[in-house]
């Protein structure tokens, strides 16, 4: 999804190159993609969601200091420590904004196709990179999701479940 353009795929290989941006990666993708596995991304959702958006960042990268309450639960509630800073760095596979609000979009490739098992994989670091964002972006950020390469499904991460409860497998505990 890097390397292309915001189109949808064509029915052929053949049609897919010229869609693409970089010549390098579209005769290599082209052999082997398989266009059954991504067509229903580009009939989904999230590609609506996406072609509807004012803004689409791609791959962006943030570092940021938050408080280390919001970081590490443990840390909560200790007084000075909790309000220490703490740098988090990722990269959002996508974020989406629009007028009045903004998402967070990432792709997993994962084999699984259990929901729970992404939400719990994955909840808390959608949250950090929420937190992050919020602080970067004009408007607020809304939703986040997770888009299952597997499941070709999008999964939405409830924002009272990303806190500190499902996902905290991500940070270890």
């Amino acid at each position: 999804m890097r390397f292309c353009r915001a189109s949808p795929l064509a029915r052929s290989r053949q049609s897919w190159k010229p869609k693409c941006s970089a010549s390098w990666t579209c005769t290599c993708w082209a052999k082997v993609l398989d266009l059954e596995q991504v067509r229903p991304f580009f009939a989904s959702g999230v590609w609506q969601r996406i072609a509807a958006a004012r803004q689409v960042l791609r791959e962006e990268p943030f570092i940021t200091a938050l408080p280390a309450g919001e970081v590490v639960p443990e840390a909560a509630g200790q007084g000075r420590a909790a309000k220490a800073p703490v740098l988090v760095q990722g990269i959002a596979d996508v974020v989406l904004v629009f007028d009045d609000h903004a998402e967070i979009l990432d792709y997993k490739t994962d084999k699984s196709r259990n929901a729970t098992y992404y939400i719990e994989s994955y909840a808390a670091q959608l949250r950090l990179y929420r937190r992050a964002f919020a602080l970067r972006l004009p408007v607020p950020v809304t939703k986040l999701t997770i888009y299952s390469f597997a499941m070709q499904d999008e999964i939405d991460i409830p924002l009272e479940y990303a806190a500190f409860g499902i996902g905290d497998k991500l940070l270890g505990r």
